[in-house]
């Protein structure tokens, strides 16, 4: 199972985020493709990923 989570906080007129995609860094099968006559390939999933951001509203 794949877990992405994320937190806002806003003051005023600034709001920070943060954001991250597979928190467990679990491996897993991002997609497969099967061709006849050819063996099934397969590529990895993205690892985790960490976003941050901040904003200031003027």
């Amino acid at each position: 199972m794949l877990v992405d989570a994320a937190a806002r906080y806003q003051f005023r007129r600034i709001r920070l985020s943060l954001d991250v995609k597979n928190l467990f860094d679990k491996v897993y099968a991002g997609s497969c493709f099967a061709f006849i006559g050819n063996p099934t390939s397969c590529t990895s999933g993205a690892a985790r990923t960490v976003i941050g951001t901040a904003r200031y509203r003027f």
